[in-house]
C-alpha cells in the first residue's frame, strides 16, 4: 500500500489541506496567522486522516527545505519553525509556486505563473523545478521606478529603464 502524504498549501487568504484529489479541506489564514496558529487550526481537520509525511508549499523563498523570510501577507515566526516537531511527521517544505508547478507538470518544459495573493513562478523541466520568485523582482523594479520618477534630477534616467517600465505597468 502506498504511503499517504498530507499536502499543505499555505496562502495569504487560505490554508488548503489535501490527502487525495477527493479529500480536501481549508481554513482562513491572513496577516496575523503564525505557524503555531496554523498548526492549531489544522489539528481538528486532520483527526480522521492518516498520513505518513507532510509536504508544505510556502509563499516565500525556500532553500534546502528552509523558509528564508516571513511572507508579507502572514504573521511572523515562520523562519526556523520546526514543522516536524509540531506535526509529528517528516516534513518537506518547498516554495508554493514550485509545488503548484509540479502538480501541473506533464513533461517537457513548463513555465508556471501563479496568480493568487501574490505572483508565484517556477520553471519545470526534466524532473527539475526552479522557483523563480518573479514577484520579488517586479516589486523591486516598481519601487525603483517610482523613486526615479519622484526625483526630478533622475527623470531623464527613467528612459533607460523602458523595458522595466513596461513590465511594471503590466504588473501594476
Amino acid at each position: 500500500m502506498k504511503k499517504k502524504i498530507l499536502v499543505i498549501d499555505v496562502g495569504g487568504t487560505h490554508v488548503k489541506l489535501m490527502i487525495s484529489r477527493a479529500e480536501k479541506r481549508k481554513f482562513d489564514s491572513g496577516l496575523t496567522m503564525t505557524p503555531r496558529e496554523m498548526v492549531t487550526q489544522m489539528q481538528p481537520l486532520l483527526e480522521d486522516w492518516s498520513f505518513a509525511a507532510v509536504s508544505v508549499g510556502f509563499p516565500s523563498p525556500v532553500r534546502a527545505g528552509r523558509i528564508l523570510s516571513d511572507p508579507k501577507h502572514l504573521g511572523r515566526g515562520w523562519v526556523g519553525f520546526d514543522f516536524e516537531k509540531a506535526l509529528g511527521k517528516p516534513v518537506r517544505i518547498i516554495n508554493d509556486a514550485a509545488m503548484q508547478a509540479l502538480g501541473s507538470y506533464h513533461g517537457r518544459r513548463m513555465l508556471f505563473l501563479g496568480l493568487g495573493t501574490g505572483l508565484g513562478s517556477a520553471l519545470v523541466w526534466n524532473n527539475y523545478v526552479l522557483p523563480l520568485e518573479l514577484g520579488i523582482c517586479l516589486t523591486a523594479t516598481a519601487i525603483s521606478l517610482k523613486i526615479i520618477s519622484a526625483n526630478r534630477a533622475w527623470r531623464g534616467s527613467a528612459k533607460k529603464f523602458g523595458s522595466a517600465t513596461l513590465i511594471t505597468r503590466s504588473y501594476n
